[in-house]
């Protein structure tokens, strides 16, 4: 097949875990003989600036200037249509696998469509039915249902072009929710990911729940030792430093563990990762309250992320959202380290409590500190719940899931029952603080199983 594969951003320029996940299948689909291309965004004056088309991994990628981060434009991208033409046109695909939409538009999906392509969407986060992405509230608190957004974190949002007139969050959300309902399959890596989607309002039956899977020959296996009771437990968190990963919580567990004089000299927690808080690290583990057993290492390269985890004894992912699959949580488990993560979402599916690892309660640093400490104190069950992950490696080899995919891009092009997709109500005018609060809350009166989209039409097509 000739496969359009499309995500935001890609290599070398931004590094992170859609990106690995879709370089990683790209390469892999490659070496099975499939012709592979990239259409991704560049952000033009960051590090790792590239053209409009380049090679990387011996595979063309075709970049598009990448709009915005900001919610009120990060889901549109005029002109993308354009530039899709030129590339279909060049490189003539079967079909497109999209990954995250998020900046380059999802206005692509119903372009390629209407160019009569099959087109599969993979979901990596909680973007496309919370304006967060992250199903955090404004509190903190983790979001129970999407459909409640407009009454609490964010009522209305600027539509751009001009516009000043806000109009309710509701329409954002529906609008991204509809360029899904135009996908021939949506994958979702975590069924805590799809269950989470479909309360969101997309059609049950059209997701499918498909582990990312891992490239297990890149990830060095841990040395085999027999670990004694006084022996230094390395912990490892490798993750974007910001609220929502539970960065703050760990730097509290880890001041826990060292106000423990029974513990001193016998841990030690390696910090990689770059955001707005690492200058927080930085300072608390310069203050002395960490005691010097933490250190923080900065951005590294995939390549000594990967030799950083060889040589962990256990992985810390302590994040207060939902994650989806976490990549370094199936390294982790590759590498043969045991693992600590929250209670939540993909994590708790990835983690096998008192097998592989732990879970603890989300900003919790005293149940993340307990969990630390009593692989300090017992290194035996650290090695014992390592080797149960590394004995599972086969379990998350990505060989399957790309076997997966295969199958499914063949039924792409097999007639199949139609999918009824939610109609559409077209909006425009300059909506009052009554009507946008009426529309929030018309999920109260809507049918259970039938929801309207309400689209904004300067986002319609």
């Amino acid at each position: 097949m000739r496969i359009l594969m499309v995500n935001n951003v890609y290599p070398p320029q931004v590094i992170g875990g859609a990106e690995i996940v879709m370089r990683r299948h790209a390469r892999r689909l490659a070496a099975r003989g499939h012709h592979v291309a990239i259409l991704a965004g560049w952000l033009p004056g960051f590090p790792g600036e590239q053209g409009e088309m380049d090679s990387l991994d011996g595979l063309r990628v075709y970049r598009f200037p990448f709009r915005s981060w900001e919610q009120h434009e990060d889901f549109w991208k005029p002109g993308i249509e354009d530039f899709l033409d030129a590339i279909i046109r060049q490189e003539r695909p079967d079909l497109v696998h999209a990954h995250n939409l998020r900046g380059l538009g999802v206005n692509l999906i119903a372009a390629v469509r209407r160019r009569g392509l099959p087109v599969f969407v993979t979901l990596h986060d909680h973007w496309w039915h919370c304006h967060w992405a992250t199903r955090l509230r404004t509190d903190g608190a983790v979001c129970t249902d999407p459909h409640w957004c407009g009454l609490g974190c964010c009522p209305s949002i600027s539509p751009g072009g001009g516009t000043q007139q806000a109009v309710p969050v509701r329409l954002r959300r529906d609008t991204l929710l509809r360029a899904l309902d135009g996908a021939t399959r949506l994958v979702a890596p975590s069924a805590s990911l799809a269950r989470a989607h479909e309360q969101a309002g997309i059609t049950p039956g059209q997701i499918m729940v498909l582990s990312n899977g891992l490239d297990l020959g890149s990830v060095r296996r841990k040395e085999a030792r027999q670990p004694a009771i006084g022996d230094t437990i390395h912990f490892v968190t490798v993750a974007s430093l910001a609220e929502h990963k539970g960065i703050p919580d760990l730097l509290d567990a880890a001041a826990l563990l060292h106000a423990d004089p029974t513990l001193r000299g016998r841990w030690r927690l390696t910090i990689a990762g770059s955001g707005q808080l690492s200058g927080m690290v930085e300072a608390d583990i310069g203050s002395g309250r960490l005691g010097e057993g933490t250190v923080y290492v900065g951005q590294l390269s995939h390549t000594d992320v990967l030799g950083l985890l060889a040589t962990s004894d256990v992985v810390v992912l302590p994040s207060r959202w939902p994650e989806n699959e976490p990549v370094v949580l199936l390294e982790a488990a590759a590498a043969g380290a045991a693992q600590i993560a929250t209670d939540l979402g993909g994590s708790a599916e990835l983690v096998r409590r008192g097998r592989s690892g732990e879970l603890v309660a989300p900003c919790n640093p005293l149940a993340l500190a307990a969990a630390m400490a009593a692989y300090v104190r017992a290194p035996a069950v650290a090695a014992l719940h390592g080797t149960w992950n590394t004995d599972r490696r086969a379990y998350i080899d990505e060989e399957s899931t790309i076997t997966t995919l295969e199958k499914q891009y063949a039924k792409a092009f097999e007639p199949g029952a139609r999918i009824e997709r939610p109609p559409v109500v077209l909006c425009g005018g300059s909506p009052t603080s009554t009507t946008t609060a009426l529309v929030n809350r018309l999920h109260l009166l809507e049918p259970p199983g039938f929801r309207l989209r309400l689209i904004w039409h300067g986002w319609a097509q």
